[in-house]
């Protein structure tokens, strides 16, 4: 969709949530991983810390569940109180992956249990978040900008990706916000980790259904996905403002990797993932001006979220090297002229 399009779009329809959960963790990582066998013959993931931020609302996500395989959470407070067991609605997809949520009647703080009844010796969960079920972005930050991009006259093409047709995306369930990019924050899906194309669709499809049931948001909230082999998918059009960075969505690009690059997981970001995020880096450099220097990871934004997970994390001062050392239109053009035509012209001087 181009910005034409999307400027007839009405600017005060409402806002999407973005990047409203907290991410539960025991022992100060996240809570992941496979249920163990209890006394009541269900499995339990272990009791969560202290969730500080007051919660009604729980999203997992994982995969291995069988259709017989049933979700429950339930909360304590801080005198260590139990509330009953309350189901959590699975929602399953191809390739055994899942998303369950559940709804405590009022939003408090808290500890968390997970349980599974039924099959449950395969099921592993990727990431469990918990948010305010009513929660919606600010809209104020919404505010009129100048929606002239810069020109696109010696700009290089936009990186060869997926687009949304290619991937089977649904329509967002909202209209989009209109925006003029100027940063870009580095994300990862703390999901599943695809290398094959067809794994990356309908993993992508899945993040989608995700995104818009799980947590209500309008789209996918990523504006680009990448996965192990360095394809790059279109999540929302550039020129749509995203659902990652919660208060700070406004002209910021989310690029997001494929998998969980955090323990227990700990997928590494692979060589091609660097090349597509250097390619997407410097485009964003030559079209729209962003410096190298503003990439962010989404932890810098939000300190309850591990994202993009550590390993992510500690490549991000090489990624903007990357980016900055890539040549722009214009010396990129005088390097292919130097080489093609006129070797002489731009040759070293004798020593």
């Amino acid at each position: 969709m181009g910005l034409s399009t999307l400027l007839a779009l009405c600017l005060s329809a409402p806002v999407s949530a973005g990047d409203v959960g907290t991410t539960v963790k025991a022992f100060g990582e996240p809570l992941a991983g496979s249920p163990q066998p209890d006394a009541a013959g269900s499995r339990q993931l272990e009791e969560s810390d202290w969730i500080a931020e007051p919660f009604d609302a729980v999203l997992l996500q994982g995969e291995g569940a069988e259709p017989a395989s049933q979700f429950q959470v339930a909360r304590a407070d801080a005198a260590g109180n139990w509330s009953p067991w309350i189901d959590a609605r699975p929602k399953r997809f191809p390739g055994r992956r899942f998303w369950a949520k559940a709804v405590f009647p009022d939003a408090r703080p808290g500890r968390l249990r997970v349980r599974v009844n039924g099959p449950a010796s395969m099921v592993r969960f990727f990431a469990i978040e918990t948010f305010r079920s009513a929660e919606r972005e600010d809209p104020s930050i919404a505010r009129p900008r100048n929606m002239t991009p810069p020109p696109p006259e010696l700009t290089a093409p936009e990186p060869e990706l997926y687009d949304r047709a290619a991937w089977g995306a649904k329509p967002p369930r909202e209209e989009y916000s209109i925006h003029v990019p100027e940063k870009f924050t580095q994300h990862h899906t703390a999901g599943k980790y695809t290398s094959t194309l067809q794994e990356s669709l309908a993993e992508i499809r899945f993040i989608q259904d995700f995104h818009q049931t799980g947590r209500g948001w309008s789209d996918v909230g990523y504006h680009y996905l990448v996965d192990g082999a360095g394809r790059i998918f279109r999540g929302r059009p550039i020129d749509a403002r995203g659902a990652h960075v919660r208060g700070f969505n406004e002209g910021n690009i989310g690029i997001s990797l494929l998998g969980n690059y955090h323990p227990p997981y700990d997928d590494a970001m692979t060589p091609a993932q660097r090349e597509a995020v250097r390619r997407l880096g410097a485009w964003l450099r030559d079209r729209y001006g962003i410096q190298p220097s503003v990439l962010r990871g989404h932890r810098d934004y939000n300190p309850r979220t591990d994202c993009p997970g550590d390993l992510t994390y500690a490549l991000l001062p090489e990624l903007r090297r990357a980016i900055e050392a890539t040549p722009g239109p214009i010396m990129a053009a005088l390097r292919r002229l130097r080489l093609e035509r006129l070797p002489g012209i731009f040759s070293e001087p004798a020593r």
